[in-house]
């Protein structure tokens, strides 16, 4: 059974830091694009819902979700901790492409619990420069 958590929008000119704290080992959490609608004249943060609602009294709805891989792989765009030490995770995922994002539990009957995921968002003004070829989750 698929478990999503937390729609959020990253606009022009913005990214999103992504953290995950405690995640279950071997475990994903995947980071999917989706299409939002609603009868929003305005755009807003799609990460409460509240703010379209507020804007034009509808509630936002997901008509697409696809899974993320640009760079020719979903890991790139996956939190992971391995519990094997010679492989490398991710818990850390920094998301600077304009959109509106969800993010997918692996299995949310064993990840749910002590898992924290938060995330922060900023300006790319205050970064500096990101590597021309820079895809999610690439340090």
């Amino acid at each position: 059974m698929r478990f999503y958590i937390c729609l959020y929008t990253v606009l022009p000119g913005t990214g999103v830091l992504i953290d995950a704290y405690n995640m279950v080992p071997d475990l994903s959490i995947y980071v999917n694009r989706v299409v939002v609608t609603s009868e929003c004249i305005t755009q807003g943060c799609a990460c409460t819902g509240l703010d379209m609602k507020a804007a034009a009294g509808s509630t936002p709805e997901i008509v697409y979700r696809n899974r993320m891989n640009i760079g020719n792989s979903a890991s790139y765009w996956t939190l992971v901790s391995f519990s094997d030490e010679k492989k490398k995770s991710r818990n850390q995922l920094l998301i600077t492409l304009p959109g509106t994002y969800e993010l997918e539990l692996e299995d949310a009957a064993q990840q749910l619990g002590d898992m924290e995921v938060e995330y922060q968002s900023f300006k790319l003004s205050d970064v500096g420069h990101l590597p021309d070829s820079y895809y999610g989750g690439i340090a």
